[in-house]
Parts: structure tokens; C-alpha cells; sequence
């Protein structure tokens, strides 16, 4: 079903515009797109190259290399997943360490949508060949998101924002973070497309960013969201634990509870733990 006033995805592939599509048709359609049979599209060139690099042991000697690493996975992930539009909308692909500037120091990489522009960091303590490949494809798909889904307060803005901001923003809804449903459903499917294909586990902390949805938005997904994506059930107070321990629940918390929304927005910083 598409929105009402908004483009139909699907008529438009491969030519999509921007802000132009409700993000649950964009999130169903990515979501359908993620089949593992990616891998028999691949050359023998880019298949054996990115299972070297899913074996690589960890952090490159420079961010030159890194960078090329990435362009490569963007390249590769475009064409299986993001109907060969997702590279080219990104203006820049970049690589930090955490001492450059104001730069995350946590995040293994983040996504900004007012620059348009995908980061991965150098030296990430837990950096490894399979967790640049996930944060190359995980960053991606918030450049997509962000790219072509609309912002239309009337029907759409209002289901991006969390309920406990709508007394000072006049809109409600939930998932403004990024990790929410809209965000978590194409990104399962990604990820099991790839664990088929490679054989791999793609990242396992994707977890923690649903939870950091949760603590942040006093969210609590339903069971069956959980079993879809392939994640062990948390309660709200498990998820609000977590967020405690990692010194991230904050004073004016509000508390207002929200239950089994089915939609979700765009993020800019990824804390993958």
C-alpha cells in the first residue's frame, strides 16, 4: 500500500527521488530486496575479495587503506541491496580516528544526514574485517533511509517522533534514534541475507542499538518484533539497565512508556558496542 501523496518505490526503480516515499515503503521495499542470492551476482574478483575481508583480523595501518576497504563493501552492498542507488546519493565517504576533532570516539560509525555523509572509524578497539563490513552496510542503509524518505508533518514527521517529545514538539509517534522498526526490519534482513551468503554472524551488538532505541525512547518493542529480528526478548527495565551501566539515561527522562509502534526514523551516531 502506498502512502497517500507520496510516490509509489516501486514505479520509480531504479530512478528514485528524494524525500519523496513514506519510510515504511522504503524500509518493506529494501527488506524484500535482501535475499542472500546476492553472492551469485557478484564477480569471482569481488567474492573472493570480501571473504578475505570478512577474515581480515582487525584495525589497517591507515586510513587511506581503510577508506578503500569501505568504498569497496559501499560498492558491492549497493548493487545487492540498495537497487544501485544507495552509493551514489552518499556525497562523501569518509574515515576518522577517534582523536580527530569533535568526531565520535564511541562509535565504530555514524551517519550525517546535513552533510550527507557516511564515516567509519580507524581505530575502533573492536575493530575487525566482519565489523567494517557491518558498519560499512549499517550506515548505508541510515544514508538510504534518510535520502528518500519524506518528512511531511501532517502524515508522516509526526510517526518519527518520540511520544515523550510530542508536548513540546505538538507531534507524536516513536524512534526518532534511528534503530527503531523502520530501521531494524530492513536491517535483519541484510544481515541474515549476508550471514547465508558469507556464513558469517554479520554483528552481533546490533542488539544494543535497539536497546539504546529503547532506553532512549522508553520504547518497548512487542515479542513478535523480537522473534523477526532474531533477537532474545528485553524488557523495558532490561533495556534501561544497560543504558545506566553505560551512563546514558539522563535526568529529564521522562518516562512515558511506548508500546509495539511499528515505526521508526533516521540516526546520525551508531554506538555499536
Amino acid at each position: 500500500m502506498v502512502a497517500p501523496n507520496h510516490r509509489n518505490l516501486k514505479s520509480d526503480l531504479p530512478h528514485l527521488r528524494k524525500k519523496a516515499y513514506y519510510i515504511r515503503d522504503v524500509q518493506e521495499a529494501i527488506a524484500a530486496n535482501a535475499k542472500p542470492d546476492f553472492i551469485s551476482r557478484l564477480s569471482s574478483d569481488d567474492r573472493n575479495w570480501a571473504l578475505t575481508m570478512i577474515q581480515h583480523p582487525g584495525q589497517l595501518g591507515s586510513k587511506r587503506e581503510l577508506l578503500s576497504i569501505v568504498n569497496r563493501w559501499a560498492r558491492i552492498f549497493d548493487k545487492a541491496f540498495y537497487f544501485g542507488q544507495g552509493r551514489k546519493r552518499i556525497s562523501k565517504i569518509s574515515v576518522y580516528a577517534s582523536n580527530d576533532g569533535e568526531l565520535s570516539e564511541e562509535a565504530a560509525g555514524f551517519y550525517n544526514p546535513d552533510e550527507n555523509a557516511l564515516y567509519v572509524r580507524l581505530d575502533d578497539p573492536k575493530a575487525t574485517g566482519l565489523r567494517y563490513m557491518s558498519t560499512t552496510v549499517h550506515e548505508m542503509l541510515h544514508a538510504f533511509l534518510s535520502y528518500h524518505s519524506c518528512t511531511c508533518a501532517a502524515h508522516c514527521k509526526k510517526r518519527v517522533m518520540p511520544r515523550s517529545k510530542q508536548r513540546r514538539n505538538g507531534i507524536g509517534g516513536n524512534a526518532i534514534e534511528g534503530h527503531g522498526p523502520m530501521f531494524m526490519n530492513p536491517m535483519t534482513a541484510i544481515f541474515r541475507a549476508i550471514g547465508e551468503a558469507f556464513g558469517v554472524v554479520p554483528d552481533p551488538g546490533l542488539i544494543y542499538s535497539l536497546m539504546e532505541e529503547m532506553w532512549t525512547e522508553k520504547w518497548q518493542p512487542r515479542p513478535d518484533q523480537f522473534e523477526r529480528w532474531g533477537f532474545p526478548y528485553v524488557s523495558l527495565d532490561e533495556a534501561l539497565q544497560v543504558g545506566a551501566q553505560y551512563g546514558a539515561i539522563t535526568d529529564d527522562d521522562d518516562g512515558d512508556e511506548i508500546v509495539g509502534d511499528d515505526e521508526g526514523g533516521v540516526r546520525v551516531v551508531c554506538n555499536i558496542m
